[in-house]
Formats: C-alpha cells, structure tokens, sequence
C-alpha cells in the first residue's frame, strides 16, 4: 500500500511537470517562432539559433534526400558537428511531407514559422518524463530502504527544477541528452539482471555519443562503475561495451561510405577543439601580445607547417582530405599541448575561473537566448554586461542549491568514513561524481553553463540528500 501511495504521487508530480512544459513550449512558440532581422539585416527564427541552425540545415538536408528517393541508410549524413538530432527532426519532417525551409522576398533562406514544431516539442517533452519516470522506478526498486522522501525529492527537482525544464520546451539538444542519460542511468542500476539490458546500455550509450560528440569517452567512467560493481564478472561489462561499439563502427562504416575513410570522431569537434579556441589566449599571455597579434602568429606558423609537410585545408573542412584533416588535428592538438606546458600558470587560473563560470545555473538562459543578438552595438560595446544581465540572481540561486548538495556531499563521506564499506548506492553516487568530474574536465574550459547540464541529474542525488537531511533537522 506504501509502494502504490508513493507510485501516485510520483503519477502526479510527473503528470504536473508535462503541464508545465507544455504550458511553456505553447508560449514560446506563441512568442519566438518567428523570423526577425538581427543587427545586421539579416533574417534569423528566434528559437533556431547558433548551432541550432547548422542542425536544422543538416535536417533539411535529409528530409530532402529521403523525399528524392534515397533509402535512409544513402541520406544519412557524416558526423561533423551533429548527427543523431538532424536525422531525428529530418525524419519528423519527412513523416509529415513538409519542408523545413523556405525563401523570402528576398530569395534567402529561412525557417519556415508554424510548421507543425510544436509536434517535436511534445515528442521531446513526453520523451523527458517517461525517462525520469522510468528512471525514478528503476532507482525506488534498487534502493528502496527508508529513502522514500529522497526518491520524491529527486523525481520533484527532476521534474521542475528550472535549469532543467527550460530545455524541453525548446529545440536544443539538452533535453533528449537528460532522456537518453536517466533511461542509460536507470538500466544500470536495474535490478534485472538481463544481458540484453546491458547490451542496450551500450548501444544507448553510442546513440549519446551520435547526439553530443563530448561524450565519446564517458564510456570510461561506466566501465569503471561496472567493474567496480561486477568485480571479476566481467561477461556484463563486455556485453555493454560491445553495444557501444557496435553503434560507432556503424557511425564509422557510415563514413568510409561518404568519403572513402573510416573513421569514428567527428571531424569538425576534432579540427575546432581546444587549440581554435584557447591556444591563442594561452599565446598571447606567454609572449605578451595582444589576442590579434597571437591569432595572426598562430595562423602563420600553422599555414607554415602546412606548406612544409604539404598539407591543404579547405573550408568547410568536410571538403578537404581526411588524412590531411587527422595530420592538421595532431599538429593542433601537440601544438596546444606545448603552450600548456610553457605556460601552466596561466592555464591553470583560466581554467579554474571557467569551470566556475560552467558551474553557475542559469535558469533562464534559454528564454535569454531567443533576444540575444551578437552583432548588437550594445552586445559590442559592454559584452560583459550585456551577456550577464542575471548574473548575480544565478549566482544566489546556484548558492541555494549547492548549499544542499554540499550537505549530501558531507553526509555520503561521512557514511563511508564511519561504516568503512561501499555499498551499492554508495557506488552509484560515486558513478555520478566520476559524471560530474568528467564532463567538468571535457567541457569546462569553454565555461558556457549549457555544458553543466548532464550534471545536473548527477547533483540531485546530493541535493535530496542534503535537502531530506536539512527537513529532517528543523523537524527535531
């Protein structure tokens, strides 16, 4: 009778969270499915920005490959910079028989405005909450004992925490990532104890790498979890790696399709890595120059190099020769490495201070992005401030929150310290501290909140704990 009370609760908080979505994906279509003009007259759609725009043309690409007779596997794009979410709104598109694009008055290309979007929306929506519903039952089932509070406190943030919740109701790719990592989280924890649960696992694992290329090695902090559970029972742990990697080589083989060459990582996320980013930052605090002038050395003694070892770029670089790109990319890559060594200091003080940048929630920051405009004179002339309206409110309410986990952190050391054993919750949590560290390490020198988003799940755990420990204090 507690199971089931506690079941129609967690019916219930589930069910308000889809209103609450719904309610929200409504008026933002209401409000932002349009096109304007930005700074510099040219036309955009308010919702389908930034990298959202090479997705969407990706998408067109497909849906127009598929309705020209091309079988799925022929329309598949490469994995440059996107994949699995262009083949998905692709599809959607092709399904219904409609276009993504369309030309103005002026013979650009543009998004076309109430083309049935709000369909993806609720997909995407319905898609969240069967995984945080599957996911909460598969954790309730595991760990069941005396933790009935923390399960309604996690399903709850899960649920309406609004970092979280503002991603299903637009069209990034966060909120399917937040799916596809609560459905991977709970079959791992699954009390089941079928291989083809595991096998699953892998093959999911693959499709969240075919949606964010960041995730490729995440593999190793789940491999570390399976062993460290499994122990010397490996069989489950090489189940759920043959599953990953069947869905890569077939990312692979899809590649020596296209252009002659197998190969797994995406060649844009490998070419536009740390080095086209930081390396000339790195450079110009090093010998004392401006960010211009080291940009403009860097570029020289790339083009250089270049023309020594006969390389040719072209741009877009999905033009140009794989061997040359991979060669290109070692050069970047060593090249970045050798700046980090010369100069650690500085390194080290950039990285620090960007990971806390990630680390700040921002509630907002979608609705935010729909009226930012880069080009702006006001976004050229006080970037700092124009970028940052509701920093310091994001600030207090990512103290609020961390004040809680903190307390969960405290209490998860402690309990170890005292009992001198790991038990299987204890691992999970130690699972979710490997997530949080690895994508930290992978994404936090960009220091864009967006990229702290997968985390998120990972915190809950601690923030129910330290939230059910708080109440359970100003009870006595």
């Amino acid at each position: 009778m507690k199971f089931n009370i506690l079941i129609n609760k967690k019916f219930i908080i589930i069910l308000i969270g889809i209103v609450i979505s719904l309610t929200i994906a409504l008026k933002n279509l209401e409000k932002f499915d349009k096109i304007v003009n930005n700074s510099i007259g040219e036309p955009k759609h308010m919702m389908v920005t930034s990298d959202m725009r090479h997705v969407w043309k990706l998408a067109e690409k497909f849906r127009f490959n598929l309705s020209n007779g091309n079988n799925f596997f022929e329309a598949l794009p490469i994995f440059d910079r996107a994949f699995l979410q262009p083949i998905l709104v692709g599809y959607y598109y092709h399904i219904l028989g409609k276009e993504i694009y369309k030309k103005n008055d002026k013979g650009q290309l543009i998004i076309k405005t109430q083309n049935s979007k709000l369909g993806i929306l609720i997909i995407q929506i319905l898609l969240y909450y069967l995984s945080v519903y599957f996911f909460i039952i598969q954790f309730s089932k595991r760990f069941n004992q005396n933790k009935d509070y923390i399960n309604l406190i996690i399903l709850s943030f899960l649920c309406f925490e609004p970092t979280i919740l503002q991603w299903a109701s637009s069209f990034w790719s966060e909120s399917l990532f937040l799916s596809m990592l609560l459905i991977l989280f709970g079959s791992i924890i699954s009390p089941t104890k079928s291989k083809i649960l595991k096998l699953f696992s892998g093959i999911l694992l693959g499709l969240i790498y075919a949606l964010k290329a960041i995730t490729f090695f995440y593999i190793f902090p789940i491999i570390l979890f399976f062993l460290f559970v499994y122990k010397k029972k490996i069989f489950s742990t090489l189940i759920f790696i043959s599953g990953f990697i069947l869905v890569i080589s077939l990312i692979g083989l899809n590649h020596h399709q296209k252009t002659g060459n197998f190969y797994i990582m995406s060649s844009k996320h490998s070419f536009y890595s740390y080095y086209h980013y930081f390396a000339a930052q790195i450079f110009s605090d090093r010998n004392k120059i401006s960010s211009m002038e080291a940009m403009e050395k860097l570029d020289d003694l790339e083009n250089t190099w270049r023309d020594k070892n006969n390389i040719t770029i072209y741009y877009p670089i999905e033009n140009t020769d794989i061997d040359d790109l991979i060669k290109n990319t070692q050069y970047r890559n060593k090249f970045f490495l050798n700046e980090i060594k010369q100069n650690p200091l500085y390194f080290i003080k950039l990285y620090l201070k960007r990971i806390v940048a990630m680390c700040i929630l921002s509630p907002s920051m979608v609705y935010d992005g729909y009226t930012i405009d880069k080009g702006s004179p006001e976004a050229k002339n006080n970037a700092k401030e124009y970028f940052n309206k509701n920093l310091k409110r994001n600030i207090f309410y990512s103290l609020l929150i961390y004040f809680f986990i903190l307390i969960g952190f405290k209490n998860f050391v402690l309990k170890i310290l005292k009992s001198k054993k790991v038990d299987f919750y204890d691992k999970f949590l130690i699972l979710n501290i490997l997530s949080i560290l690895y994508f930290v390490s992978i994404a936090g020198l960009w220091g864009y909140p967006r990229y702290f988003t997968p985390c998120l799940i990972n915190i809950s755990f601690f923030f129910a704990n330290g939230l059910n420990d708080f109440l359970s204090r100003l009870k006595k």
